[in-house]
């Protein structure tokens, strides 16, 4: 914690050897040592905070620029977060577009202090979808087992490619594009744990 503390400070840029001034291998270290922690700060904020540590040149300064930005957080900002999440329906958005869009929202309040559960998710995303989707909200409501938030959203997608069978006019490509789109990302995602050991 040293480096994003600012406790451990970067050692001179430059030392003195046979009277000359070379690069100082400490500071090279220390220089990696805080571009890793930096990057993985950064790395782990969502894209609304990520440009309040965007240009930060230390982790210490990007630590510092999140410890004011949540300093500042309101109750008003919490609860228009939730509005948004209850307020919220599908509308013209794809099926994949308004789960990231909702996920988003939890995630803000995550950020802010206030979970949401998979369960609460669950129950916003239902009161928001249009009628179509109605049969697959009470398949929901009526399983002995709670629907997680991916589940949700395979039967979802699953949805529409039923609908498109029934009425071929259904436009399927934006569906589609982001289901691939989906399972891209799992299977990167799968991977990029599968290289971590």
């Amino acid at each position: 914690m040293g480096y994003v503390t600012g406790a451990k400070k970067p050692p001179s840029l430059e030392i003195e050897k046979d009277r000359e001034k070379v690069p100082n291998k400490e500071y090279e270290h220390w220089y990696c040592q805080d571009q890793l922690i930096l990057h993985a700060i950064i790395g782990s904020t969502s894209f609304s905070v990520m440009s309040t540590v965007v240009n930060a040149n230390t982790s210490a300064e990007a630590w510092k620029k999140l410890q004011t930005f949540f300093a500042n957080k309101s109750p008003a900002q919490i609860l228009s977060f939730k509005e948004r999440l209850s307020q919220t329906k599908r509308e013209n958005k794809s099926v994949s577009d308004y789960f990231l869009f909702m996920k988003n929202i939890t995630d803000e309040l995550a950020l802010y202090g206030d979970s949401i559960s998979d369960i609460d998710l669950v129950v916003h995303i239902l009161n928001g979808i249009d009628p179509e989707y109605h049969d697959i909200a009470a398949t929901v409501h009526a399983c002995d087992s709670l629907t997680s938030f991916e589940e949700l959203q395979d039967r979802l997608l699953a949805h529409k490619v039923y609908l498109h069978r029934i009425d071929p006019q259904i436009d399927l490509v934006p569906l589609m594009a982001n289901y691939a789109k989906k399972n891209g990302n799992s299977k990167h995602s799968k991977g990029s744990y599968n290289r971590g050991g």
